[in-house]
Formats: structure tokens, sequence, C-alpha cells
């Protein structure tokens, strides 16, 4: 696995993850607040 090969697999490991967790606030909360507290925690980049 070369280097590049790593890096795109964890980008698309780390989008997986993202839009699990946006899928789970969405349905928590429905508001904004969700993707702030995203953000705090460095999940999201905007």
């Amino acid at each position: 696995m070369s280097v590049l090969d790593r890096i795109v697999y964890l980008q698309g490991k780390r989008d997986v993850v993202r839009k699990s967790i946006n899928n789970v606030c969405f349905r928590v909360s429905g508001s904004d607040q969700a993707f702030v507290a995203a953000e705090k925690f460095g999940v999201m980049e905007t």
C-alpha cells in the first residue's frame, strides 16, 4: 500500500465517520446545535 493509497483510504474512512455522525446529529436534535458541537470536537471542518 503506497502512502497515497493510505491517505485516500484514511480520508474515505473519515468521510464515512463524519457522515454517520451527521446522521446521528440530525436524528438527535434536528438543529444546528449538533453541528456546533461536532465542530467544537473537530469532527467537521467547515
